[in-house]
């Protein structure tokens, strides 16, 4: 049995996490500016809710890498 070995885009995946660190930046400034405060439960949720949008991205840019939906 032979293994496939996987290409990993790795410039591309650095530039997704490096757009989606933005958004949290900006999500925690929004959510600082409503009423200047911020708790770290809502930190927790901002960052959780911004992850949940880098898997969809990754699994693109890894499939994209390996031939595939060219």
């Amino acid at each position: 049995m032979t293994r496939k070995k996987l290409k990993l885009p790795w410039f591309d995946l650095l530039m997704i996490i490096k757009n989606q660190i933005g958004a949290i930046m900006e999500d925690i400034a929004e959510a600082r500016a409503d009423d200047d405060k911020i708790d770290q439960s809502e930190v927790r949720n901002i960052v959780a809710e911004n992850l949940l949008e880098i898997v969809p991205q990754v699994a693109n840019a890894i499939w994209q890498a390996n031939g595939g939906a060219k």
